[in-house]
């Protein structure tokens, strides 16, 4: 016979799976004699429903479904990877999209936006969710000193791999402006010139209209 050693319960979830029943038994017969296993019934986040050792998947030996498995080798998106301005925040899986299997992966874009895309996308067609697209335009202006302060505004504010982000964006500080157009508008009604640089009024505030002038540098 074999000794229950682990206990499990109903939602409790272990990678992508998630146990949906009790432990029930499952027997086996050797040669030797009767032996008897506990099993429980996952759900993967695919969908696909399995069996599995209930001191197997305690252990950490199963994470997905045999089908997500395979997806996860292949595939060189995982969680916790950051690709531009988002986050994976799950493992590829399949949804089913009419009628044709789709493997997609979870992200979060540095906005706080959760958003579902298909696994190809990432990196390619998609570096952001749809909202940031507004960070990403480029313009006529894109040579001027102030477009390289709105630039700069961006990376400390967006850019996990600067070395300012902890600073600005780390600590939530946000740009309120919602495209470079408005911020150039703000700056020459408000005293832009060459000489000046942006500050922030409040040190613990966005960068906003209500809470940034131009200073000597």
């Amino acid at each position: 016979m074999f000794k229950k050693t682990v206990s499990t319960y109903i939602g409790q979830q272990f990678g992508s799976l998630t146990i949906i029943s009790k432990p029930f038994r499952v027997f086996r017969r050797y040669d030797s004699g009767d032996i008897y296993y506990y099993f429980v019934r996952c759900r993967c986040k695919c969908g696909n429903e399995l069996d599995i050792n209930e001191s197997e998947i305690a252990r950490g030996t199963h994470k997905f479904c045999s089908l997500c498995r395979k997806i996860y080798k292949k595939c060189v998106r995982h969680n916790g990877d950051i690709i531009g301005y988002l986050t994976c925040i799950s493992n590829p899986y399949y949804i089913d999209k009419k009628g044709k299997s789709i493997r997609v992966i979870d992200t979060k874009c540095v906005c706080g936006n959760v958003k579902t895309f298909p696994i190809d996308y990432i990196g390619h067609k998609a570096k952001s969710c749809g909202l940031c697209r507004v960070f990403h335009k480029t313009h006529g202006d894109s040579k001027t000193r102030l477009y390289r302060i709105w630039a700069g505004m961006k990376d400390r504010c967006y850019n996990l791999n600067s070395q300012c982000f902890k600073y600005y964006g780390g600590k939530g500080i946000k740009i309120l402006w919602n495209s470079f157009e408005e911020f150039r508008s703000w700056s020459h009604l408000n005293g832009y010139k060459k000489n000046l640089t942006i500050d922030r009024i409040n040190s613990n505030g966005d960068y906003c209209s209500d809470n940034c002038e131009w200073v000597t540098s």
